[in-house]
């Protein structure tokens, strides 16, 4: 599996930004960095999933944004903004591409498609986490568990998706009595089914 953002790089910035580049392969609930830490890379999913998440005053914890194959984590180190506002936690295991933030900088400051790719991508991070406050304040449980689930399945590539129901409640911000209700029943459409793993082990 490729990734999307790397892919649109014009062949001169790829060359360019390949030095800076190194591909690993990572396991799922890996922390990539801290909320109000620094970041310390940037990060080119592809097959990895990465989810942003963040913590509400009530202790809560919620997922802001889902970024995989389609996009790059910590891009907005490269722009200056070195300082997370959220956790980034690795959701589904995969392979991702980890860069320099320097190097990313040099090459992007130098070339204005990538750091207008690199801008673009962050105002869509910005607004996938404005749809998922929309969708935390006006939504049930269960109809954001059904959102949440087919962007996991669409950025993964699988039906089978190994979380576990506490997991889920987390990245939903389920209260403790509403952890029931984020039940990985399967959930069907007329192109697939989608199953979830209640008691698996990370």
């Amino acid at each position: 599996m490729k990734n999307l953002l790397l892919d649109q790089l014009s062949s001169d910035d790829f060359r360019r930004l390949e030095p800076y580049l190194k591909t690993i392969p990572i396991k799922q609930h890996f922390v990539l960095f801290e909320a109000e830490e620094p970041i310390k890379h940037v990060y080119f999913p592809q097959g990895a999933v990465v989810s942003l998440v963040v913590t509400l005053k009530s202790g809560q914890t919620v997922e802001a944004a889902m970024v995989g194959w389609d996009g790059v984590v910590g891009a907005s180190a490269a722009l200056d903004g070195r300082i997370s506002l959220s956790r980034g936690i690795i959701q589904l295991s995969g392979d991702i591409v980890v860069c320099s933030i320097e190097g990313l900088k040099s090459v992007a400051l130098s070339s204005p498609r990538l750091l207008s790719l690199l801008i673009r991508h962050e105002q869509t991070v910005y607004a996938q986490a404005q749809q998922s406050a929309a969708c935390f304040a006006s939504h049930q449980v269960e109809e954001r568990f059904c959102r949440w689930r087919l962007r996991a399945r669409d950025l993964s590539g699988s039906d089978d998706l190994p979380f576990t129901q506490e997991y889920l409640a987390e990245m939903l911000g389920c209260q403790a009595n509403q952890r029931h209700r984020c039940r990985a029943e399967p959930a069907r459409d007329r192109h697939h089914q989608i199953r979830t793993r209640e008691n698996s082990n990370p």
